[in-house]
């Protein structure tokens, strides 16, 4: 386990020696923090208080603070970005028949390297049309579970691709992608965690978990401004779209299996199905309503194997600071 924590170090500071000139910070309200992918989901919540019963309440969430260093290429020439996370995340359900008793803290690296291609458009102005990122997502995090109950440390790593071609007939992975007032949504990830659980109730819960992870997502939005009315907002430099969907129907699918372990328990493998309806009332993605069929089970959320329903509201921010 030393050779390997040496190993994580250094692979999470390989990127360090490029030079960044551009740093921004932000404040994130998230779901969680181990990749760019999950920061972008927001932290849900539910409450209910019965007269005479025991409250029920649901919090899957966080805070971090992102760092983030910018080099900026020009057309055709590598640009990367250093995004440097600390998080707490906590994650409390009594409204399943396991309940959900978890929290983490930790941080979260990652490097993006791409490209932008610039061109010209049919009103004569240079925009950016098509951008290509690879990034790789390193998190380490103490893990405690009160259910279980077991003290962890956990190491991921994922790879993702994000592609945008806003030409026609070009397919966008890891970004909203369509004309008019429907988009569409295709995303995956991979990777591998590490989890060594150093302190257990259960002696056979002690020891380490490896597992392989990918991760796929479908989503169908309908946009919530008018399309002409977006696209003039367009900034022509970033291309930037401010679309925000005024509802969304969507399924993903997360998979996990033991590849290594020393624990007593194989875990074999470990699948984790969600298909959610989603309404943005105020057409502000900061804010929505969603309902949920959920299957499955997520070691590094204290999640049981278990299939529920659910209706919550969501939250998140991106507060920038500079």
């Amino acid at each position: 386990m030393k050779k390997l924590s040496l190993w994580v170090v250094l692979t999470i500071f390989a990127g360090m020696p490029v030079s960044f000139a551009q740093l921004h910070s932000e404040l994130l309200i998230s779901k969680s923090f181990e990749s760019n992918d999950e920061k972008t989901e927001p932290a849900i919540g539910s409450l209910t208080i019965p007269a005479g019963q025991p409250s029920s309440f649901l919090i899957n969430g966080g805070i971090g603070y992102e760092l983030t260093w910018i080099k900026v290429g020009a057309s055709d020439e590598n640009s990367y970005k250093k995004i440097l996370s600390p998080f707490v995340v906590g994650n409390y359900n009594n409204l399943v028949t396991d309940k959900q008793r978890n929290y983490k803290a930790g941080g979260n690296f990652s490097l993006l390297v791409g490209k932008n291609t610039s061109g010209v458009d049919e009103s004569g102005l240079i925009r950016v049309f098509r951008t290509n990122y690879f990034s790789m997502n390193h998190t380490v995090e103490y893990v405690r579970d009160l259910e279980t109950p077991t003290h962890s440390l956990v190491y991921t790593l994922y790879l993702t691709q994000e592609l945008m071609d806003n030409r026609k007939g070009h397919l966008n992975i890891n970004k909203y992608h369509g004309e008019g007032k429907w988009q569409t949504f295709i995303g995956y990830n991979a990777g591998f965690e590490l989890q060594d659980h150093f302190q257990a109730d259960d002696p056979a819960l002690k020891g380490y978990n490896f597992r392989n992870y990918h991760n796929g997502i479908l989503r169908l939005a309908l946009r919530a401004s008018d399309p002409d009315t977006a696209r003039r907002r367009v900034n022509t430099n970033t291309n930037t779209d401010p679309f925000v969907p005024f509802t969304e129907l969507g399924v993903s699918y997360v998979g996990r299996y033991q590849l290594a372990g020393s624990t007593a328990h194989n875990e074999g493998y470990l699948p984790l199905f969600k298909a959610e309806f989603i309404l943005y009332p105020t057409r502000n993605e900061n804010f929505s309503v969603g309902f949920s069929y959920n299957a499955g089970s997520d070691p590094l959320n204290g999640l049981a194997n278990q299939h529920y329903y659910l209706l919550s509201l969501k939250f998140k921010t991106k507060k920038r600071y500079n």
